[in-house]
């Protein structure tokens, strides 16, 4: 019997089979490298975009010194409203254009650059870049070293730091301080007047004549240090999907930010440096990170973050006791000083309409921010579906409100985690040691200990309103609890005064004064509405109402008595009617259709809490005077559906849509009321109900 040897092999469909599914691994591997070289093109387009932007500003910079006086500086910066002196640059992957706009603020001019170019999806991406520049002024010849001749003597909103240059060499490394910044930041002194800041071998920003020179030599006095604000980024990880090392904080002009974490060990290690992630809350609500902005003397500008997505942050305090304080959704946060000049009365020195001539300020010199014992300049990450400030503390349509995370309780206080967080606006004038001394001296400058408005977006009018606040007290109540009486706005402190000077109060036992009240509001171009509000010791004092509410139907456009308010301590014996007070509650069903949801309740000016898929509410108004019979306003939005408001009176609300979402608004005019909604209803639905 003859025996053959078999030969095996790869019938036709297993090489087919084998063939497919190198194919389909192959165009994996091909999509993961487009995508990789995708993003390290847009990471290298955004780095030369804002290098492009940097470049621009610093030659404005230097053309001041071409100036030789305040009008030769007006016609060097002409006023221009709209992107002007558009100029190509190409870049290593792709065209820039690059466009600049210049507008007046008093004797110095406000530049914003900003720079564009098209993704790999043809999607226009922008970065921009804003400063304000003055002409050379004489007044401070004396006083600042005037050597330097490319820059301005009058500090700009640059400040006196500049962007580093070089590299720290092998011999300089051991004199390098590393120990003071805390965030693997270091020191660097060469004997040459300035102090240098470095990061591993870099220097990154310098800080000109920081250190004390003696005929050329160093002394043994310390320098002057960097301004240093600081803070963390939380990122909501239920609300972004975002990577840590994707989030980048930057400062305008001259400034270096520095990212980091303190790792188990306590020691600081920089993000780019840390192999896992960022650090994480208790229970993995947030991951986060810290920085340290490093700036100037004299800076004042923006602090913000530079994410390659949609993410917006929130920022703010969700427990504040006054409407400026509440958090606002924004990606940056502004800092400045107002200042304002005074005439020879000690007035204000104002405009043509009156009003007062604000001009901006930066910080001190070594200012560290925050002061001892305050929250850091926080921001919260996540992808906000609405610039709608509400969306920070509101519950959404996925999880729990951002800022009140399980892991924001602390000590029983939901959002307590970011207690006294600034808003969008750091005001520098809390406190007269962290503006910049050096302008306010050259231009006897004076400050408010607050800020009517930020700055960076300046109101079109401002108004006044006025009134009375009646107290009758005995005379030792009198003397002792008025401290604290004091008259504020929903826009914010320290736009009203009360001048309890004037009650000439006497050694009767009983007062009976009539005490005027005066705040200046602002209105950006729909009219002012908001409240004012009075603090009496409510222990000691009964009043007829604590808040005089403005709403948007009434916006203010000018100036108004806006009424009075009545405060007794009983030692009247009654002769002023006795106040009822008390709050206005609304409640009822909510019924949801389709799949639409309430967004938002907002009642008497106040944001109502609302719980995930929620079937009923109930919701307050501030206290007031019941037996006044106040009206107030109820609006209900629904996230993308109709808003249907019925009662048992079968009355129906107008329908509308604001800011793209159906909304409905209703007035209450009673202590209580009952109002059902639907949600998802087509408006002939909402009528059948109605009726």
């Amino acid at each position: 019997m003859n025996t053959f040897n078999k030969k095996k092999g790869f019938g036709l469909i297993e090489v087919l089979v084998a063939l497919a599914i190198m194919a389909i691994g192959f165009m994996a591997v091909a999509t993961f490298h487009t995508s990789l070289i995708g993003e390290s093109a847009n990471t290298r387009n955004r780095a030369e975009a804002m290098s492009l932007a940097q470049e621009r500003i610093e030659q404005m910079r230097n053309y001041t010194d071409l100036a030789l006086d305040q009008d030769a500086f007006n016609d060097l910066f002409p006023i221009s409203t709209s992107a002007a002196n558009q100029t190509s640059h190409q870049g290593t992957n792709t065209l820039f254009t690059r466009q600049e706009t210049i507008t007046e603020n008093d004797d110095t001019r406000e530049v914003t650059v900003q720079v564009l170019w098209q993704d790999g999806n043809g999607e226009t991406e922008v970065v921009e870049l804003s400063t304000e520049l003055a002409w050379r002024s004489p007044s401070l010849a004396g006083e600042v070293d005037a050597t330097k001749a490319s820059q301005p003597i009058v500090r700009s909103a640059t400040g006196r730091a500049r962007l580093g240059k070089g590299e720290v060499s092998e011999e300089e490394r051991g004199q390098v301080d590393y120990a003071t910044n805390g965030d693997t930041t270091g020191l660097l002194d060469r004997g040459d007047g300035d102090l240098r800041l470095t990061s591993e071998n870099d220097v990154v920003l310098t800080l000109e004549d920081a250190c004390e020179l003696d005929n050329g030599e160093r002394t043994s006095k310390p320098c002057t240090g960097f301004v240093e604000i600081s803070g963390s980024v939380y990122i909501d990880l239920d609300e972004a999907d975002l990577d840590i090392f994707d989030v980048h904080v930057i400062a305008s002009d001259a400034a270096y930010c520095q990212r980091y974490i303190i790792n188990v060990h306590g020691e600081a290690e920089r993000i780019d440096k840390h192999k896992e992630k960022g650090l994480f809350t208790a229970n993995g609500d947030y991951e986060y990170f810290n920085y340290t902005c490093y700036l100037g003397g004299g800076w004042h500008g923006n602090i913000g973050l530079l994410i390659d997505g949609p993410e917006w942050s929130c920022m703010g305090d969700p427990n504040a006791d006054i409407k400026a304080d509440e958090p606002k959704v924004a990606i940056r946060r502004v800092y400045r000083g107002m200042a304002y000049k005074i005439d020879d009365k000690d007035d204000p020195v104002t405009n043509a309409d009156g009003q007062t001539i604000y001009y901006s300020v930066g910080v001190a010199d070594a200012l560290k921010l925050p002061a001892e014992g305050q929250a850091g300049h926080d921001f919260v990450i996540a992808n906000l579906g609405s610039s709608d400030d509400t969306v920070c503390t509101e519950d959404t349509q996925h999880t729990s409100a951002i800022m009140l995370k399980n892991d924001a309780t602390v000590n029983g206080v939901a959002g307590g985690l970011f207690a006294g967080v600034p808003t969008d606006f750091f005001c520098l004038n809390q406190n007269v040691a962290w503006v910049d001394d050096l302008k306010m001296t050259a231009f006897d400058y004076q400050i408010d200990d607050t800020c009517p408005f930020d700055p960076s977006d300046p109101p079109s009018e401002e108004h006044i309103i006025t009134g009375d606040v009646h107290i009758t007290a005995s005379l030792s109540n009198a003397n002792n609890k008025l401290d604290n009486f004091n008259v504020y706005t929903s826009d914010g402190y320290g736009n009203c005064e009360i001048y309890l000077e004037s009650a000439n109060f006497t050694s009767d036992l009983n007062i009976d004064v009539k005490v005027p009240y005066r705040c200046k509001v602002y209105d950006w171009g729909n009219g002012w509405s908001g409240y004012v509000q009075i603090t009496p010791d409510i222990s000691v004092f009964t009043c007829n109402r604590l808040t005089i509410n403005v709403s948007e139907d009434n916006a203010l456009t000018g100036d108004k008595d806006l009424g009075d308010f009545k405060c007794t301590d009983g030692s009247d014996s009654g002769t002023d009617p006795q106040p009822s007070l008390g709050t206005v509650t609304i409640t009822g069903n909510i019924v949801h259709s389709g799949g639409a949801k309430l967004a938002s309740l907002v009642f008497a000016g106040n944001q109502c809490e609302l719980a995930r898929n929620a079937t009923s509410y109930t919701c307050a108004s501030p206290e007031v005077d019941l037996s006044l019979v106040p009206t107030f306003k109820a609006v209900y939005t629904s996230t993308k559906d109709n808003v249907c408001v019925t009662s048992s009176s079968a009355t129906r609300s107008v329908m509308s849509v604001a800011d793209g979402l159906p909304t409905a608004t209703v007035t209450v005019d009673s202590a209580s009321a009952s109002y059902n909604i639907d949600i998802g209803f087509s408006p002939d639905e909402c009528s059948n109900l109605a009726n």
